[in-house]
């Protein structure tokens, strides 16, 4: 079965990265390294409506995770990255 993403034809998600992206959702070993795997592939999520997602205190997480990350990172990590990779948004 393909994903529902997926149209012939049509590229997939990695290739706008080029690899397969990072994601992480509350280590800080993600934000510490960004730059050795790429701060342009790397993505976070929160697994809602997972139980171990950290919804609806996801913003508190988001704080402690970025503190200290230029506003330019932290924007391509957070929704940047996706909008590019999956062709939605105002990238």
């Amino acid at each position: 079965m393909l994903p529902l993403w997926f149209t012939p034809g049509r590229s997939v998600p990695q290739s706008g990265i080029g690899v397969d992206p990072y994601e992480f959702m509350t280590d800080t070993f993600g934000i510490q390294n960004r730059h050795h795997v790429g701060v342009e592939r790397v993505l976070w999520s929160n697994d809602y409506p997972h139980i171990s997602a950290d919804w609806p205190a996801s913003w508190r997480t988001i704080q402690a995770a970025f503190s200290g990350v230029p506003p330019e990172e932290r924007h391509l990590i957070l929704a940047g990255n996706s909008q590019r990779l999956y062709g939605f948004g105002g990238a």
